[in-house]
């Protein structure tokens, strides 16, 4: 029994170390991608939406901006991954997965 227990904390353990080893690379690449290529992202296709890393900015705030609203858009150096929504007619969705504020914006 203390042998299937064992088995069990080196798997939760090794899948929390993988997960941050996961966003830690994630990071990196926004932060080189976004300092090298400061007016670019890396788009890449996932599905019909899709999964983007570089320099990033919130679409629904400046969209927020343009019509009026006295709000502060945070532009930064990240992820976003977009799901399309699955009815049709609808717009998607953009989650950012994480953002690393630019302290130049």
């Amino acid at each position: 029994m203390a042998i299937s227990w064992r088995r069990g904390c080196v798997a939760a353990l090794a899948l929390l170390v993988s997960a941050l080893l996961l966003v830690g690379l994630l990071a990196a690449v926004g932060l080189i991608v976004g300092l090298r290529q400061p007016n670019k992202i890396w788009v890449i296709p996932a599905g019909s939406g899709y999964f983007a890393i570089g320099r990033i900015y919130s679409r629904e705030c400046h969209r927020l901006q343009a019509q009026g609203a006295l709000i502060d858009c945070i532009d930064g150096y990240g992820a976003i991954l977009y799901l399309p929504y699955a009815g049709s007619g609808g717009y998607g969705v953009e989650h950012t997965l994480f953002l690393i504020p630019d302290s130049s914006s």
